[in-house]
């Protein structure tokens, strides 16, 4: 007797979600040959039947057939449309590129589609108008009303995009904070108090600064940033050594007098010493080389705090910049940059189109009206002289019409601005 397990929610919950995707993507497919075959029949009407020709159509019988038909085909087009949208939403939910493809196209098609006309068809919408070509007219807004469901689709699933990229760049790269060649180890500490905004905080206010260095570091005595003095306890021995001497020994370090000389500040080391990190110094024998060494390290100009930074004079700065773009607590400090310049620059573009939105309007017209001239100019059919079919055609009026396609360009521009953003935050790191 085979052996059954009952009760397996994950099983059953898997087997669930595989059953709907099956059935979505059958959907899918089965809306876009409807969709497909249902855009062949207009076009063949537009170009090769009696729509084309409408003048030569005298029946009125014969006239409100086609205009039915027209009417029908065109219903169940639409509804084709928003089952395959619906339907491509939810196959490829976890696809971030969907989005942005489907407003890409809906901007192209709502504003090449006129274009396109005048190129091939000169006139040709003027000539529509006025013999009242109203199954023309119809087919021609078919794809206007396409363009807007793509607008609409895409726009959603784009915002839905921006949302999470901000959201995902706030926690973003801590995953690969543990391969960083300095610090990559060490665990998260809790987040000391003391900033106000996670971008403008310290290292040693991050948490991945170690409480048991942090009193006795340089750094945070002088109370500056490692990522600005080019050195740090994730990225120079000679600091770690020189904090931890100083908690094995249980001596502070010392605040320097004003009239203490600078090379007084030194550090113990053991072993060889390297002739790119030591001064010239007498020969000494092999038993003397085996023994602790003291170490004399340069150090910076003493701040106002009286507390001298050490540095490291066999390094160039481009080299000490890149190993703070490999450290765990300068790249904690860029994803805490990040968290807050990604919302301002998300809410900040559609703001200043928001204001600026009648000079983005004027400018989107004078470019149409511009591309319209040219298109007329090396149109191969007559030209009439007129620059604004394609502006009238395309925003047919409509402000709605008009500020979904100014919003359909604005969640573009975001999002270009966004990754832009990503790039020198995290890749740059500046």
């Amino acid at each position: 007797m085979p052996v059954t397990f009952s009760g397996s929610k994950k099983g059953s919950s898997e087997r669930t979600y595989s059953t709907l995707m099956d059935w979505t993507r059958k959907l899918m497919q089965a809306s876009f040959v409807v969709v497909v075959l249902l855009y062949a029949y207009l076009l063949y009407g537009l170009f090769f039947g009696s729509i084309g020709q409408w003048a030569t159509v005298t029946n009125e019988a014969d006239r409100v057939r086609i205009i039915q038909n027209i009417d029908m085909a065109i219903k169940y087009l639409n509804i084709a449309l928003g089952v395959l949208l619906l339907s491509v939403c939810i196959a490829y939910f976890d696809e971030e590129v969907i989005g942005y493809v489907l407003v890409a196209a809906s901007v192209a098609l709502y504003y090449g589609l006129p274009l396109l006309f005048e190129f091939v068809f000169s006139g040709q919408l003027a000539d529509w108008t006025k013999t009242r070509n109203n199954g023309a007219i119809a087919i021609f807004n078919q794809f206007k009303i396409l363009a807007l469901m793509l607008a609409v689709v895409g726009g959603i699933l784009a915002i839905r995009d921006l949302i999470l990229r901000v959201a995902d760049g706030s926690s973003r790269k801590r995953e690969e904070f543990s391969a960083m060649q300095y610090g990559g180890k060490v665990e998260e500490e809790k987040e000391p108090a003391g900033a106000i905004l996670g971008a403008f905080a310290k290292c040693w206010q991050l948490p991945f600064c170690r409480p048991a260095i942090r009193k006795n570091c340089p750094i945070f005595l002088a109370k500056t940033k490692c990522w600005k003095e080019r050195v740090g306890c994730m990225c120079e021995e000679r600091v770690i050594r020189h904090s931890m001497d100083e908690i094995i020994s249980k001596e502070a370090i010392s605040f320097d007098a004003p009239q203490e000389p600078v090379e007084e500040n030194f550090i113990k080391m053991d072993g060889d010493l390297n002739a790119n990190t030591t001064p010239e110094t007498p020969e000494v024998s092999a038993i003397e080389k085996t023994q602790p060494v003291t170490v004399r390290m340069p150090s910076k100009a003493v701040n106002p705090r009286h507390v001298k930074i050490p540095h490291n004079p066999n390094l160039s700065n481009a080299l000490k910049a890149e190993r703070c773009r490999n450290c765990t607590i300068y790249n904690e400090h860029q994803r805490k940059k990040y968290q807050m310049l990604a919302p301002i620059l998300v809410l900040g573009v559609p703001g200043l189109v928001i204001l600026k939105i009648g000079d983005v309007s004027g400018l989107l017209n004078r470019a149409l009206n511009d591309i319209d001239s040219i298109m007329s100019k090396v149109s191969l059919g007559p030209s009439h002289g007129a620059t604004s079919n394609v502006v009238s055609s395309t925003f047919g009026g409509s402000g709605i019409t008009q500020y979904l396609v100014i919003g359909c360009l604005v969640i573009i521009v975001s999002t270009m601005a966004l990754r832009f953003l990503e790039f020198l935050v995290f890749k740059v790191k500046i």
